[in-house]
């Protein structure tokens, strides 16, 4: 659990290695309302409580090597949260009702995760400028077609589609547009005619 002799007024926490499994809604809110940055980094963490850091001004959370299956519920600070990080966890899907109101985020790092895609994130995320997925088996087709317009900081992996096998070993940097929908739209006439 979250250590309860955490000084009132910290700004920065680490609680880096430690055995820590789930963040609780009793463990942030309102006690730390200078708390800026927090780092779990290498926990048991599998569980982040809705609504956990009420009171909180957080502007960076970084939860990577951890056990989240979840993108955790930040619309609580989402004034302030500029920068999360959910790199090498159990994060399948990245659900846009989990994110939507965080419209300050700017730096989105979730590299390392067994995902097969992303939504729209430009669209969902206006202010987000950087965007780490490397490590991620992507299924390339129309849904992330939209990476191919993205503007801002984007680190991927030379080769990232794991599917369809049509698509696998391409550079991302030779893969259209066209391509990634034409591929959804083959598919879906070739299953529909037949």
């Amino acid at each position: 659990t979250v250590p309860s002799d955490i000084v009132p007024n910290v700004t920065i926490l680490s609680l880096n290695f430690n055995d820590i499994n789930e963040i609780r809604q009793m463990d942030f809110n309102w006690k730390y309302t200078n708390l800026e940055e927090l780092y779990v980094k290498a926990n048991q963490l599998a569980v982040v409580e809705e609504g956990s850091f009420n009171g909180t001004v957080l502007k960076k959370a970084i939860f990577g090597g951890n056990s989240l299956e979840y993108v955790p519920d930040f619309c609580a600070v989402r004034e302030t949260i500029e920068e999360i990080g959910l790199s090498n966890n159990k994060i399948k899907v990245v659900s846009p009702k989990n994110i939507t109101c965080l419209k300050s985020l700017k730096k989105f790092f979730i590299k390392e995760n067994p995902l097969s895609t992303l939504p729209d994130l430009m669209i969902i995320l206006p202010s987000l400028h950087r965007l780490e997925i490397n490590s991620v088996p992507l299924r390339c087709d129309c849904e992330v077609a939209w990476m191919k317009d993205f503007r801002g900081i984007f680190k991927i992996d030379t080769s990232p589609c794991h599917s369809p096998r049509s698509m696998e070993g391409i550079e991302w940097s030779n893969i259209t547009k066209s391509q990634l929908c034409g591929e959804s739209i083959l598919l879906y006439f070739t299953i529909h005619v037949i």
